[in-house]
């Protein structure tokens, strides 16, 4: 249920059962809100935050920049026949729109693990965010990995590109990652008394 893309959902609501007239619920992305799934996060850490001590969360994000329209050419449109009669300029700036909500969004999440733990002793959030930013911008490697399309046609060249990157991106995030490690092997040990554990994955942005 993408805009612009996919119709939306609808399901029938059923929520009163007294009701005599049929009522429906229309469903689309979210990503125009919150594309990492974080903010519905701080509301399930919050409802479960009396159930855990400690929460641990691991973002995959496959965020880039988005590119815009090219410099080097006058007219923008694409050199498809379709776009002689719909002028897709809207994605450019849907993208540059999803861009600043998610900076909005992580800085919003960052600062509720701060506040959620100054409020609640001996309550922790592990966040860990799997991010290509990790990877310096002069890194020829990022360059390549921009060029990779979005496709479910990855080819082995590309997927080698890939698990290069991922090495270099794990290195950078080995603090959060070892502080997770130590965190679930001490809970299967049961080293920490009464210690209860939450592991959420939220990815985005593909």
């Amino acid at each position: 249920a993408f805009p612009a893309a996919l119709n939306n959902i609808t399901l029938r609501d059923y929520s009163d059962p007294h009701s005599n007239s049929k009522k429906y619920r229309h469903f689309f992305d979210g990503g125009n809100v919150d594309n990492l799934g974080l903010t519905s996060l701080q509301k399930v850490i919050q409802i479960n935050k009396g159930n855990y001590d400690r929460f641990i969360v691991i973002l995959v994000d496959a965020f880039t920049e988005p590119t815009g329209a090219s410099i080097d050419r006058a007219d923008t449109r694409e050199l498809y026949f379709f776009e002689r009669f719909i002028d897709l300029n809207f994605l450019h700036t849907f993208g540059s729109l999803l861009a600043e909500n998610r900076k909005r969004v992580l800085s919003d999440f960052n600062l509720f693990i701060k506040n959620f733990e100054e409020n609640n002793n001996n309550k922790k959030i592990i966040f860990c965010h799997i991010t290509f930013e990790d990877l310096d911008e002069n890194d020829e490697l990022k360059r390549q990995l921009d060029s990779i399309p979005t496709n479910f046609m990855i080819s082995d060249e590309h997927g080698k590109l890939i698990d290069k990157a991922l090495e270099k991106i794990l290195d950078r995030n080995r603090d959060s990652l070892n502080e997770i490690r130590e965190v679930v092997l001490n809970t299967a040990q049961r080293k920490i008394p009464k210690q209860k554990l939450a592991i959420s994955r939220t990815g985005a942005g593909e």
